[in-house]
């Protein structure tokens, strides 16, 4: 990791005046998403940990399953593998200019049938919580919702006063949400596409390539940060990012 940057004195206001669990090493904030011990930062930094160090995080959030690090994805010998993966994209590409047929059209039908929005954390926390409810709903396997309604709107209502770390998104059709985003901001250096969430019965209306397409051109053309990135974690979501590369 690279010495302290403003974002991470950010995040870690936002961790400790939230009473979120959080612990620093190597000027890195790791914290627990999803039973998982993650650093919150940029994907090119390095979050390389020594086998003591590993431990050490493990006994502080027990009820994890490991952790997700990596080292900057700088090259790796031929022995060596990736310690995770990541989507990453630096260029914008207007519609015209992506290779696929069907995600131009996906895309194009999608800017037709929605509108994509930048709104703010206070409005997520009263509008979103059932557009989460009906996607994990809809999701295979044991999919569990991570809060309830109450825990949802607090953590949402404590976001709002850190829009410099948290941005959001909504679409909507005929003025109504239909699916949103969270995106974590690390000053100029990346955008990271953390959650996204929609109705099920909508996708019809292609909320999913609106809602990239725009947030693409926004951060990588508009306001023009380093680089975006999206952690391969579900993959109908990966397959509609990687469209648009």
């Amino acid at each position: 990791m690279t010495k302290n940057s403003r974002f991470t004195e950010i995040f870690e206001d936002y961790f400790r005046k939230s009473r979120n669990r959080y612990f620093k090493l190597n000027n890195a904030i790791w914290y627990d998403y999803n039973r998982a011990i993650v650093p919150v930062g940029p994907a090119k930094f390095d979050y390389r940990l020594s086998e003591s160090q590993s431990k050490q995080l493990l006994s502080m959030f027990p009820k994890t399953l490991f952790i997700r690090s990596n080292n900057g994805f700088q090259e790796l010998s031929s022995s060596q593998s990736p310690l995770w993966y990541s989507v990453i994209k630096n260029t914008f590409l207007d519609r015209e200019n992506i290779k696929s047929y069907e995600a131009r059209k996906k895309i194009k039908r999608g800017l037709e049938f929605c509108t994509v929005e930048r709104v703010d954390a206070d409005f997520i926390a009263k509008k979103g919580y059932d557009i989460l409810y009906a996607a994990v709903k809809s999701y295979k396997g044991r999919v569990k919702i991570f809060t309830d309604e109450k825990g949802f709107t607090q953590r949402n209502k404590a976001r709002n006063f850190y829009p410099e770390i948290f941005h959001y998104w909504g679409v909507f059709h005929n003025s109504k949400l239909i699916g949103y985003a969270e995106n974590l901001i690390f000053d100029t250096i990346e955008a990271s596409y953390s959650t996204m969430k929609f109705l099920p019965e909508k996708f019809s209306l292609f909320p999913t390539y609106a809602l990239v397409y725009s947030m693409d051109e926004y951060y990588l053309k508009k306001i023009i940060l380093n680089m975006l990135m999206m952690v391969l974690e579900i993959f109908f979501m990966t397959q509609i990012f990687k469209s648009f590369l």
